[in-house]
């Protein structure tokens, strides 16, 4: 009897946990609308997030979705970004990405996230940014000749909250313009429009 009762406590307690952890996955979380041919999967892969974390933000516990249905998609960021970093980002993202597809502007806005965890780079946007030759719209000044439109904001915010199409990317390039050799070394993960995205 006393096993049963210490076993009812312990599945009390870890749902408990769940709750508990799902809310504070979503109070900077955002809603998904589910499209044709979308999965779980799928959706989980895009924006680089667990199935179970997006059933658990969603309070959804089955494996099928339809069309129109609407997903907590949780955020991984840790710390607020503020208005500066936000609009340094955009202008960034407008600079390199300006006639680029949706998913290669947050592409663009990934990769600086993406840098933010590796070692190998700066652990602040700015110092991610102004890295000496590490974006070209920095090191030729575009980035204060264009002013980013809502498309870019957009592509940052969803960008911060975990959407990201370079699947990992610290790395991106025009593969039809002239780069550093030493840039194809890495492994290329995916391409959006003219930009290729590597590891």
């Amino acid at each position: 009897m006393n096993l049963i009762k210490y076993k009812d406590l312990v599945v009390v307690l870890v749902v408990v946990v769940l709750l508990v952890v799902s809310v504070a996955d979503t109070t900077q979380a955002w809603t998904y609308k589910v499209r044709p041919g979308d999965s779980l999967w799928s959706i989980a892969a895009r924006y680089g997030k667990s199935v179970s974390s997006i059933r658990m933000a969603s309070g959804f516990w089955g494996n099928r979705i339809k069309p129109g249905q609407k997903l907590i998609i949780p955020s991984s960021s840790s710390r607020k970004v503020t208005s500066s970093e936000l609009h340094l980002l955009a202008r960034v993202v407008e600079a390199e990405a300006g006639g680029e597809p949706y998913s290669g502007k947050v592409g663009v806005a990934a990769v600086i996230k993406n840098r933010l965890r590796d070692k190998r780079f700066p652990n602040t946007i700015k110092g991610v940014i102004y890295q000496p030759h590490a974006f070209e719209s920095v090191t030729n000044n575009l980035i204060w000749r264009l002013s980013p439109d809502r498309q870019s904001y957009n592509a940052v915010r969803d960008a911060l909250s975990g959407w990201d199409p370079s699947y990992g990317a610290v790395f991106f390039w025009n593969p039809y313009r002239p780069v550093n050799p030493w840039i194809w070394s890495r492994p290329i993960i995916t391409q959006h429009g003219n930009h290729v995205f590597a590891r």
